[in-house]
Parts: structure tokens; C-alpha cells; sequence
């Protein structure tokens, strides 16, 4: 089969029995492993990883409960610090 001119080596991992390269595509991600007399090709679109690595930042909600849980428990450990007391652990 012929090389693409368009496909760009991304980079390769090689064992004792397999080697596998993955390349760049404008559309895709295509990975072709070599195991013995076995050739697997197989392509992964662009978009089905953008999906997988979805995440948004968090939410000044979320940043304000997690400020106000740590001035609570904060406060009550400096509390028993300062009461040298063992907070139940004796």
C-alpha cells in the first residue's frame, strides 16, 4: 500500500513481537500495529477525542463552598491547637 504524503509520524513504541506507530492526519489519528505477520490499522477521529477530553474549569460556586468549608474546618483545628487538646485521639 502506498505511503500518504500527508500523514506525519507522531511517534512509535516497538517490543520483542510488536511495534506500533501512530501518525498525524488532518482529520484523524491513525495507529498501525505490527505483530509478526499481523497488521492492524486503525483510525481515531479528531472529534471523538476532543469529546473524551471535554472538562470546563470550575465554577465560582464551587470555588466559594470549598473556600468556606476550608476557613470552618480551619478555624476548628486552630482551635484545638490552641486548646491543646488531643481532638479525640486519645
Amino acid at each position: 500500500m502506498a505511503e500518504r504524503r500527508d500523514r506525519v509520524l507522531l511517534g512509535k513504541r516497538s517490543s520483542l513481537s510488536m511495534r506500533q506507530r501512530i501518525y498525524g492526519l488532518p482529520d484523524f489519528l491513525e495507529v498501525e500495529e505490527l505483530e509478526g505477520y499481523d497488521v492492524t490499522r486503525r483510525r481515531v477521529l479528531l472529534d471523538e477525542v476532543l469529546l473524551v477530553t471535554y472538562h470546563q474549569a470550575f465554577g465560582w460556586a464551587f470555588l466559594a463552598a470549598m473556600a468556606a468549608l476550608l476557613t470552618i474546618f480551619g478555624f476548628l483545628s486552630a482551635l484545638i491547637a490552641i486548646a491543646n487538646v488531643s481532638g479525640g485521639l486519645f
